[in-house]
C-alpha cells in the first residue's frame, strides 16, 4: 500500500457546498444588517436557498466509495427549516418566529425517529448481506 491509499481523502463535494452556503449566508447577513452597500440578496425569498439545498441532498446519487445512498435526513431537515423560515417570513397561518418555534421541536423529534429507524434498517441490511 502506498501512502496515498492509507491517508483518508476529504470528500470535496460537501466542502464545496459548505463554502457556498457559508458565503451565501454571510452575504445575506450583510444584506440584513445594511452593510452590503445597497445590494439586496436576501429579500423575503431567502428560505428557498435552504429548500433548494435540501432537495439536492434528497436526490443525491449513492456515494461512489460505498455504493450506499447517503442519509436523506440532512436534506429533509433543510427542506423543513426552509419551509419553517418561509412560513415565518410570509406569516402563513398567522405564524411568526415567536409563535412557531415549537415546530422546530416537532421537527427535531421527527428527525430523531427518522434516524433511529434508518440506523435500524442499515443494521438489518448489513446482517442480511453478511449472513449470505
Amino acid at each position: 500500500m502506498t501512502n496515498e491509499e492509507e491517508t483518508p481523502r476529504i470528500n470535496s463535494g460537501p466542502v464545496l457546498v459548505g463554502l457556498i452556503l457559508t458565503f451565501v449566508g454571510l452575504a445575506m447577513l450583510a444584506d440584513r444588517t445594511g452593510i452590503s452597500g445597497g445590494l439586496h440578496l436576501a429579500g423575503k425569498f431567502w428560505p428557498f436557498v435552504m429548500i433548494a439545498f435540501g432537495v439536492t441532498r434528497v436526490i443525491a446519487p449513492p456515494e461512489p466509495r460505498t455504493g450506499h445512498p447517503p442519509s436523506k435526513w440532512t436534506g429533509i431537515w433543510f427542506i423543513y427549516l426552509g419551509l419553517w423560515f418561509f412560513i415565518n417570513e410570509f406569516h402563513v397561518f398567522g405564524l411568526w418566529y415567536t409563535s412557531s418555534w415549537p415546530l422546530l421541536i416537532v421537527g427535531t423529534g421527527l428527525g430523531m425517529i427518522w434516524r433511529a429507524i434508518e440506523a435500524s434498517d442499515r443494521r438489518s441490511g448489513q446482517r442480511t448481506e453478511g449472513g449470505q
